[in-house]
């Protein structure tokens, strides 16, 4: 196959099945297989560095939310654990939460896991490099799945950069998981093609993996939308297949997904060994898509005139791309893969959200929060590929010039029919500059590469040159259009900015900290804003985030603790009747409420000296702090009546207590309550007592055991098509 080849020599308009699904490489050589590729990663590297240039260099990073909680999660997930042991309880911040709960920490994450392993501290630069590598990643993904299904370096290219600019990977930069998951997509659709299957170890393992990582970085509304991609990818491939290899490539498809799901059950398993248990799905509803924002297919996002958050409104992909879909073929098979998975990407980001009754029904559709955000990649790669199978299809000379005449007038009335509806909805008549220029010069190369071929035929020559222009064209777009919009992906990142968004340098808060995770007493927790209405509206402050910086505490944080009902009774707790006393209480330092067996429990509204063990009547009660941890708490209790003891600290299931006596006997291990508020409560008979706390959640070792049998499953099935190779 030459550099910018579509479909190996063929010229029939139809093209067959395995030129189409199988790339040519004959007797080449693996090196000369080798340089090519090389060549067009290395290409992919450097629009990659000069499109975020600044972000290499320290002086950017990516806004809001990935400065917020998914940084500081990321940086206590690995503070306090490791791969092999994981954290249990987080203490700092939301008066603490289980660990399991912080799906979007990066935890079990093999880039995040690796550079622990290194010693490398996560600071923002670090997390920033992680972020761009992944938009890299996901290009070199696009573009070998490309060249899987048959297309030249040049080609290749153009669907590398495609995926490089398009919309996730900027205007949802501050969302790490949608970024990671949509790195991850072209690489599970490249793992799961026929081809890795048919001999050698590493299909069924290379699936496994990529499936495994995607799942434990991936969101899951992302998750569920893949889902149902792979499920059309792969039985749009087996109908392309051999009828006598359809079993088997099906029977390997499943391990390789059996495996992966295995892989990852370390992170999920936790949650589900949990079950219902304070946890909270209420408040998780499907956010319809507005008709609008098909304008960002083209135009920009980031304009006062469309509805909703500009991170979660933007389609837009290079227009090379959207005109490469205008020369697709109908009885192409890659361009029909294309076709139903732009179908099925608008069908359930733009239809099925306004349709609560298929919403119901459709499995999985219900944690699809954001559609846009989670079918966004599948749209990407459906318009790629029959980009891919349109360009190729018209510089191999398949269309007459009245086809390609129709096909060209069709795309100008429609293009002109949308610049005109987006002036009439509001836009800018400058803002359709960039699309006028660009797509007349798109439409000039077409026409000199269609008379190149009228009149020397089916040269290399040419057509090397013709989807260079395409290449150069869809880099440039991509880096003009993304450049002029850079509130979503490109923040200054100085000495000021560090200062403002963490109220410190994150440097300063690491050199300081302490060295132990464990102390005799808690002490007062961090509190922005002095009434409860404004501690409320500050509660997702990235200031919180010095507290796991720090190894400190904090009232709120920048958490996702939708899921958490203790939590999410806390906080209405907080604001309402008596949030004032409630407040002042939590954020106090460690001190126990005392009570008279069967009294309210809700925190009074009196005053206590914040050195004081204890809040209450009982001045003959001694509270001696005998040690506080992540997940673990322990008090010397001494009193002469029966106390009911509330603690300033949060309640949740699988919080455990033992009172121990002065002869070292002690109680079986029981439940602790929770108060109307949300907060430990329990019981001390009279008598001098040690009483400890600690939290037991989920046991990790079932979601380890099933990793290592996911393991074992993907490299057996790896050995065994190496054994019986096609």
């Amino acid at each position: 196959m030459n550099g910018a080849g579509a479909f190996s020599t063929r010229q029939n308009i139809r093209m067959s099945k395995k030129i189409i699904l199988r790339p040519s490489g004959g007797a080449r050589s693996r090196w000369r297989l080798l340089v090519p590729s090389t060549i067009g990663v290395l290409l992919l590297w450097l629009v990659n560095f000069a499109t975020f240039r600044t972000h290499y260099q320290g002086k950017s990073t990516f806004p809001w939310d990935f400065l917020g909680g998914y940084h500081a999660q990321a940086f206590g997930w690995y503070d306090l654990g490791s791969l092999v042991s994981p954290p249990v309880w987080f203490p700092w911040t939301n008066l603490g939460f289980p660990a399991f709960l912080a799906l979007q920490a990066g935890g079990w994450y093999a880039p995040l896991a690796l550079l622990h392993a290194l010693g490398v501290t996560y600071s923002v630069h670090a997390a920033t490099m992680v972020q761009v590598l992944h938009v890299l990643f996901g290009s070199i993904g696009a573009y070998f799945l490309a060249r899987r299904l048959g297309a030249g370096v040049l080609v290749a290219l153009i669907i590398g950069l495609t995926y490089h600019f398009q919309a996730a990977f900027f205007s949802n930069q501050q969302h790490v998981d949608i970024v990671r998951a949509s790195a991850w997509f072209p690489w599970l659709l490249y793992s799961l093609h026929p081809r890795n299957y048919d001999r050698g170890l590493i299909g069924p393992p290379l699936g496994a993996l990529v499936l495994s990582q995607l799942l434990i970085s991936g969101y899951p509304g992302g998750i569920i939308a893949f889902a149902y991609s792979c499920a059309v990818w792969v039985l749009m491939l087996l109908l392309n297949e051999d009828a006598k290899y359809r079993g088997r490539y099906v029977l390997l498809v499943a391990v390789s997904v059996s495996g992966g799901i295995l892989m990852a059950m370390p992170k999920w398993m936790p949650l589900f060994l949990n079950g219902n248990a304070d946890i909270n799905l209420d408040s998780f509803q499907v956010s319809p898509v507005d008709a609008s924002e098909l304008f960002t297919f083209f135009l920009p996002h980031d304009v006062p005139i469309l509805p909703g958050d500009p991170t979660m409104r933007s389609l837009w992909l290079p227009l090379v791309a959207l005109w490469g879909v205008v020369f697709a073929p109908y009885r192409d098979r890659v361009a029909r893969i294309g076709a139903a998975f732009l179908a099925m990407g608008l069908t359930l980001c733009f239809v099925v959200p306004h349709l609560p009754v298929v919403v119901q029904i459709l499995p999985g559709v219900r944690l699809s929060r954001f559609p846009l955000a989670d079918w966004r990649p599948v749209i990407s790669i459906g318009i790629a590929l029959l980009s891919l199978s349109g360009w190729q299809t018209l510089f191999l000379g398949k269309y007459s010039p009245t086809a390609l005449g129709v096909r060209f007038a069709g795309a100008f009335i429609f293009l002109v029919a949308f610049l005109v509806s987006a002036i009439r909805f509001g836009y800018q008549a400058s803002a359709l500059v960039q699309v006028l220029e660009f797509s007349a010069a798109i439409s000039f190369i077409t026409i000199v590469g269609c008379a190149l071929w009228t009149k020397y035929g089916g040269g290399h020559q040419w057509r090397n040159s013709i989807f260079a222009l395409l290449v150069f064209a869809t880099a440039l777009q991509g880096y003009w259009y993304q450049w002029q919009q850079p509130t979503t992906w490109r923040p200054v990142w100085t000495k000021d900015t560090e200062i403002q968004s963490f109220g410190g340098r994150f440097r300063e808060f690491i050199s300081h900290r302490s060295n132990e995770f464990e102390t005799t007493r808690r002490p007062s927790r961090i509190l922005l804003g002095s009434s409860p209405a404004e501690a409320i509206r500050f509660r997702d402050n990235s200031n919180y985030n010095k507290c796991w910086y720090m190894r400190a505490y904090c009232v709120f944080g920048y958490d996702n603790l939708r899921m958490s009902a203790p939590h999410i009774k806390l906080l209405e707790s907080i604001n309402g009747q008596g949030g004032g006393a409630l407040l002042r209480f939590v954020a106090a330092s460690q001190r126990l409420l005392l009570l008279r067996p069967g009294e309210d429990e809700r925190v009074p509204d009196v005053s206590f000296d914040n050195e004081s063990a204890t809040a209450g009547e009982f001045d003959d009660v001694t509270v001696r702090f005998v040690q506080y941890g992540p997940g673990y708490v322990t008090y010397h209790v001494l009193t002469p009546r029966p106390l009911r003891v509330v603690e300033n600290e949060i309640g949740w299931h699988g919080w455990r207590l033992a009172r121990c006596d002065d002869r070292g006997t002690c109680t079986e291990d029981a439940d602790v309550a929770r108060t109307s508020q949300a907060l430990r409560t329990w019981d001390v008979p009279p008598g001098s007592w040690t009483v400890k706390l600690h939290f037991v959640g989920p046991s990790n070792t079932p979601g380890y055991l099933l990793s290592i049998a996911g393991v074992l499953i993907a490299l057996g099935a790896g050995i065994w098509v190496r054994r019986h190779s096609r």
